[in-house]
């Protein structure tokens, strides 16, 4: 596969990963210690949320551009689902079972689905 074709599934990979790290930085993120003497500490969360946002969106539209749209945002909310879970599991301490990891490997398959099928 040349660089060329893979560039807008790279970017649609590099979007998921920056849509996760948006999500977890609103999930550290702490309005209320914005108007306090602790503003310090939601400084790192709020410019992860503003950059990691910006990044994810111009991914995304460098990624539509060249993939399908219906099969992009699968793509990517799919592969999004996934980096939160790991990303819950690994470094926020949730469980997990064994009914999640076969959802996920259902969404997974109908991806490839959708990517076997797009003309």
């Amino acid at each position: 596969m040349k660089l060329v074709n893979l560039l807008p599934w790279l970017s649609l990979v590099g979007a998921a990963l920056c849509q996760t790290a948006w999500t977890l930085s609103l999930k550290l993120l702490r309005w209320s210690d914005l108007t306090t003497p602790q503003w310090p500490s939601a400084v790192g969360p709020l410019l992860g949320y503003i950059g990691f946002g910006i990044v994810n969106t111009i991914l995304l539209a460098v990624a539509m551009r060249t993939i399908s749209l219906t099969t992009t945002f699968a793509v990517w909310t799919a592969l999004t689902l996934a980096f939160i879970k790991c990303v819950d599991v690994i470094w926020l301490q949730a469980g997990w079972s064994w009914m999640e990891l076969a959802f996920l490997l259902l969404i997974a398959i109908g991806i490839v689905g959708l990517k076997v099928a797009a003309p």
